[in-house]
This record gives structure tokens, sequence and C-alpha cells, in this order.
């Protein structure tokens, strides 16, 4: 075979081998943490050598203290994948449309950036209407509070009025 044959290929397989680890990473990484609080949640039950001394801490202001943070885990989790997917959305839909602007341009005018920027937009569209969801039914389940009400979703400087 001829080498500029094989580079094509070479290329292909080397950019699927690197997404694949950089997916394992991520899951193994999630994997690990959600270990380490089942981990932490199993000690913090062995503690104690019986129930009522376990309900007894549940109900003292340090178990109440502990609980309403453990409460806080899936509320920032869903505060951080709603945020997760308007950044995709930003960068995406602009991205998208450079490419669309590129093809404005007489010299630069080529159908594979009119796809590329079509697919691209799409793609940043198709997040932001995700996002958009994913706080309307986060409030509706209430990991996250309705606009108005006591910790609105300011914390941190951050506001989700949508």
């Amino acid at each position: 075979m001829e080498q500029m044959a094989v580079m094509p290929m070479v290329i292909s397989v080397a950019f699927f081998a690197m997404v694949a680890v950089i997916v394992s990473t991520g899951v193994r990484s999630r994997q690990r943490v959600a270990r380490m609080q089942v981990e932490l949640q199993s000690k913090l039950i062995e503690r104690f050598g019986s129930a009522p001394e376990f309900v007894g801490f549940l109900q003292s202001d340090s178990g109440r203290q502990f609980m309403r943070g453990m409460g806080a885990v899936p509320k920032a989790g869903a505060r951080n994948s709603i945020l997760a997917s308007v950044r995709r959305a930003i960068v995406l839909s602009f991205l998208g449309l450079g490419f669309l602007a590129i093809c404005l341009s007489p010299e630069y005018r080529n159908e594979g950036f009119f796809i590329a920027g079509c697919i691209l937009l799409g793609l940043g569209v198709g997040y932001g209407i995700s996002a958009v969801v994913s706080v309307k039914l986060s409030r509706a389940w209430g990991l996250m509070p309705s606009p108005g009400t006591e910790g609105s979703g300011t914390e941190n400087g951050l506001s989700m009025h949508l």
C-alpha cells in the first residue's frame, strides 16, 4: 500500500481510540466518585451500633445538617448538568454560525462548510432546548426551586429563570 493511503486509516483509528480513552476515563471517574460515596455512607451506618442510635443521630442538629448535605448532591448535579448543556449550546451554536458565515465569503464557499455549519448549529439549538426542558423538569421534580421562591438558584451568583 502506498504511504498516503495508509495515513487516513491511521488517523481515523487514532481519533476513535482517543475518543474511547476520553469516554472511559470519564466513566471511571464517575464510578470512583459513586464508590467513595457508598463507602462513606456504609461506614457512617456501621459506626452506629443500633437503629435507635442512628435515628437519634438523624434527629440531632448535626444529623439534620448531614441529611441536608446529602440532599444537596442531586440538586447540585442537576444544576451542573444544566449549566454544561448551556455551555455546549453556546459553543456549538457559535461554531455553527461561524461555519455558515464562512460560506457567505465567495472565496471559501464550500458545501462542506455549509453542511458542518448546519449540523453544529442544529446540535447547539438541540442542547439549548435540552437545557430549557431540564430546568422545567428539575423544577417540577423539586430539584430546583421555582423563580421567586427562597433559594431561587441565585447561589454562587447564578440565576436560572427560564
